[in-house]
C-alpha cells in the first residue's frame, strides 16, 4: 500500500486483494503497487524514511510546545451592552491562530485537533486541550476579552 485506503489497509502494509481491484482501482489511483521483491525493498526503505521524518516532526513539536503553552491566545468577540457575547470562538478559530505560531516547516505537516465540546461564548480565560498528533498534547489558555478601541 502506498497510501491509506479505508477498509483495506494502511500505508506500507502488504495486502492480498483481487486482481480486478488492484488493476482497476488501486494501481491506477497510485494507492498501491504489486508486491514483488524490488518493490517490497523500496517500500521498506520508504517506510523507514517516513518514520524518521515523523520522529523529527515530533521532536520539533515538543520543542515549541513550551512556548505555545506559556502564551495566552486573545480573542475579542462582539459584545452587547449587557456584556453578552454575540459571536463565539470555535475550534477553527483556535486552530488558525495556533497554525500562525508554528514554524513554516511544520505548518503543512501537523494536523492540529482541538478538544472543545462547544464554541466558547463567555468572556475570561478558558483552558483547552490541543492535540498536535502522534500523542503530543498540551493545554493552552484562550482569553476572550472586550475589544480594545
Amino acid at each position: 500500500m502506498l497510501k491509506d485506503v479505508g477498509g483495506l489497509g494502511r500505508q506500507f502494509e502488504v495486502k492480498n486483494v483481487s486482481d480486478g481491484y488492484a488493476k482497476n482501482f488501486l494501481i491506477p489511483k497510485n494507492f498501491a503497487k504489486i508486491a514483488v521483491g524490488a518493490e517490497i525493498k523500496k517500500l521498506e526503505a520508504l517506510k523507514i524514511q517516513a518514520e524518521k521524518e515523523q520522529l523529527d516532526i515530533i521532536e520539533k513539536i515538543k520543542k515549541i510546545i513550551p512556548q505555545i503553552k506559556s502564551k495566552n491566545f486573545y480573542f475579542s468577540p462582539k459584545v452587547g451592552k449587557n456584556m453578552e457575547v454575540f459571536s463565539s470562538v470555535t475550534k477553527t478559530d483556535i486552530e488558525e491562530m495556533l497554525i500562525k505560531e508554528l514554524p513554516e516547516e511544520l505548518k503543512d505537516k501537523i494536523k492540529i485537533k482541538i478538544d472543545l465540546a462547544k464554541p466558547i461564548r463567555n468572556l475570561g480565560q478558558h483552558e483547552i486541550e490541543v492535540d498536535f498528533g502522534n500523542n503530543v498534547k498540551t493545554n493552552i489558555t484562550i482569553v476572550l476579552q472586550l475589544a480594545q478601541w
